[in-house]
């Protein structure tokens, strides 16, 4: 369909990863390691895959490592920092509320069918 938009990508994990979303972290590691979207920074690549190892992604642990290794000692310090210094936004507690339905959903039909569940014990079994 088009090529890929990682500037749009990186938007969107940066977004995530600060609410500290393991997987957008992990993400946000590749793209600064590899300039897709961001420019390559490689202590930004350190620090989101370090936060993502933090929360158990061993995967993330292992590339943190590596770019430990292409890291000057300066730039190391400089990203470990980073991670101690991280705290993450909070959450919007109604992003991940469940929707109340709308009662104009439910016609006849629908109380028949909960009437029916309710008579026959709710497990579907008729008896």
């Amino acid at each position: 369909a088009g090529k890929p938009d990682y500037k749009r990508a990186a938007d969107l994990f940066i977004a995530a990863a600060t609410m500290n979303v393991a997987d957008s972290q992990y993400n946000l590691g590749v793209l600064y390691a590899r300039g897709l979207g961001v420019p390559v920074d490689l202590v930004q690549s350190y620090k989101w895959f370090a936060l993502a190892a933090q929360q158990g992604d061993s995967e993330a642990g292992k590339r943190r490592d590596e770019v430990a290794k292409a890291l000057k000692d300066g730039d190391l310090a400089t990203a470990r920092l980073a991670v101690k210094a991280f705290e993450p936004k909070p959450l919007d507690p109604a992003a991940n509320d469940e929707p109340r339905p709308d009662p104009a959903w439910y016609g006849p039909a629908a109380a028949k069918t909960a009437a029916g569940a309710a008579a026959d014990g709710g497990d579907g079994s008729a008896g």
